[in-house]
């Protein structure tokens, strides 16, 4: 017996220790892991809440599971209100575009006003009832039915193999005009059993801080609400309004969608900026895998007509480029090109599931000139699919060539 001092720890309990071997420790975690794994693969349930590599909450392999894609949103677009729409056309009443512009965004829409830069920030009601819109006058019938157009859903099992998108701008064009490019897509789309969404670029003004900085990011916006609106359509092809379809006998989903077609046309291995960009497109892309048909000009990705596939994919991009991150974002002032053309740069992914085709494809631009040069792949020839104004906005002569164009076309018919 010990007299003397004791130690400090003397008076302390001992512990019973469990010794395990160290097989079955060893086997008894490699049970719980692989349990772990298997519950997660089958059920989507994590039973080891701490194992966040494989949780549900991280990773991304559960939005594109049948389980999740099937689940009904609250509301699709801005609005909860929904409107069902049998038929496969959706476009606003272009005749009213003079009256649209004399009323102006300030009357069709509630707006506050920045104290310093004096701009006009918009605003949507998200519960807004379309029963409910008093049609006491003109005023108000033709702004209920300007905002009901982001309320109209088809979802019907025949909904359309492709839907032609457009956004029309009441303050640039005249009714005119726009009837014309309107009736252009119904007419296509009639002939092939296809959709058409067309919208007023002005609907979407409450996205944005400053709508007249940014009316070209509305192309993302539309898209998107177009593919909310046809659920079930498997190709979008967006056609701006500097655009004409020229060729009527030409179906686009054989002429160049089908994979089979696709891959041939595929510029692999193209700079993304021409002429020497360091960063060029995938040169083993597989066609089954694009999600993004795209078309470049001498200088840079065209934005005027370009596919996309409805998938998760899509949406992403569409979502990421709808952010006011981007919108606002002042390297992208050239608008909704540069802000895409910046994704697929520095997003291995997104440029992944896109491809380049000649530009002839879906985007002959117009010439003063006609070109009878066949290895011209940009100039519009005849019987190209679709004629390109590109300048004409800017040159407010869009009108005036398009009529060039169709009077040579009904005198050589």
């Amino acid at each position: 017996m010990y007299l003397g001092r004791s130690e400090k720890d003397a008076f302390k309990p001992k512990k019973n220790r469990i010794l395990i071997p160290r097989s079955l420790a060893i086997y008894l975690v490699v049970s719980v892991l692989l349990t772990n794994f298997l519950v997660f693969q089958l059920f989507n349930i994590n039973l080891i809440p701490f194992l966040n590599g494989r949780s549900s909450k991280n990773n991304f392999d559960y939005l594109v599971k049948k389980e999740f894609l099937n689940l009904k949103e609250p509301y699709r677009g801005f609005y909860k209100e929904e409107i069902d729409n049998p038929t496969n056309f959706f476009f606003p009443t272009v005749e009213h575009a003079s009256r649209l512009n004399e009323m102006g965004l300030d009357n069709l829409f509630q707006y506050t006003v920045d104290k310093q830069s004096k701009v006009h920030q918009y605003i949507m009601d998200p519960e807004l009832k379309y029963e409910e819109q008093p049609r006491g006058n003109e005023r108000e019938f033709l702004r209920t039915e300007f905002l009901s157009g982001g309320m109209k859903v088809h979802r019907g099992a025949d909904s359309p193999e492709l839907v032609i998108v457009t956004g029309i701008d009441f303050e640039t064009f005249d009714s005119s005009y726009l009837s014309k490019i309107t009736e252009n897509r119904v007419d296509y789309a009639q002939k092939y059993n296809f959709g058409v969404y067309v919208r007023w670029v002005q609907e979407f003004a409450p996205q944005f801080n400053n709508f007249y900085q940014s009316k070209d990011w509305t192309k993302a916006l539309i898209m998107r609400a177009a593919m909310l609106a046809f659920p079930n359509t498997k190709y979008f092809w967006y056609i701006d309004s500097n655009c004409f379809i020229m060729n009527m006998e030409t179906n686009i989903i054989p002429y160049i969608l089908e994979p089979h077609v696709l891959g041939p046309i595929i510029l692999r291995d193209h700079p993304l900026i021409l002429p020497d960009g360091g960063i060029k497109t995938y040169a083993n892309i597989d066609p089954k895998d694009v999600h993004l048909i795209l078309t470049q000009s001498a200088t840079s990705i065209r934005t005027d007509s370009f596919v996309m596939v409805n998938s998760i994919y899509s949406k992403a991009l569409l979502e990421y480029l709808s952010d006011s991150l981007f919108t606002n974002f002042s390297t992208f002032a050239h608008g909704f090109y540069a802000g895409l053309t910046h994704l697929l740069q520095w997003h291995p992914y997104f440029l992944s599931k896109a491809v380049l085709i000649p530009q002839r494809t879906i985007a002959a631009e117009h010439s003063s000139v006609i070109s009878e040069d066949e290895n011209d792949m940009r100039s519009y020839h005849e019987g190209d699919l679709l004629l390109l104004m590109p300048d004409c906005v800017k040159n407010n002569d869009c009108a005036k060539i398009l009529e060039s164009y169709t009077k040579k076309k009904k005198t050589e018919s």
